[in-house]
């Protein structure tokens, strides 16, 4: 199991705020962008894994693309666009890169709900069943409140007197 994932909702809110606050000052930008990259999506990442191996083998789908999506948004801040830029020279490829890079933020995402909404079920769910889980991916910080609970219900096989994320 991921440590990360048990971790009480202030604690994970600390762990992933601070760096995101400190990347907000000119002299801490190179160095704290990245760090907060990483802790958002290893959280992610962590969610995503971890719930779907609390899925049923035979409704379980694959998760590698997830993880290289989950990598393509970890490593796009601190050397997308100097790749783009360095090698390439190509106001396409640059672009491109950066499309791709939202759309695996958003596959990132909606595959963490989904897996998180299926473990919840006890059933692989439709993507509109996980939508407000996705919401609450979105809305970071915040976002945090609702999910880690769920998370920690999950890992302890409490069961929830609601399916929904978003609802204590």
């Amino acid at each position: 199991m991921q440590p990360i994932l048990y971790l009480k909702s202030w604690q994970l809110f600390i762990l992933l705020i601070i760096p995101g606050v400190l990347s907000g000052i000119a002299e801490f930008i190179d160095f704290m962008a990245p760090v907060f990259f990483f802790a958002y999506f290893r959280w992610i990442h962590s969610i995503g894994i971890t719930m779907n191996e609390k899925i049923p083998a035979d409704l379980r789908p694959s998760s590698s693309y997830f993880t290289v999506c989950c990598l393509c948004c970890c490593l796009y801040y601190p050397y997308g666009q100097f790749i783009a830029n360095s090698f390439i020279h190509s106001e396409i490829f640059s672009n491109a890169l950066f499309f791709y890079v939202v759309w695996s933020f958003f596959y990132s995402i909606l595959f963490s709900s989904r897996m998180l909404e299926s473990s919840i079920e006890g059933k692989l769910v439709s993507r509109s069943a996980s939508f407000k889980a996705f919401v609450c991916f979105l809305m970071f910080p915040w976002g945090v409140w609702h999910i880690q609970p769920a998370v920690q219900r999950v890992l302890n096989n409490k069961p929830s007197t609601d399916s929904s994320p978003t609802e204590q």
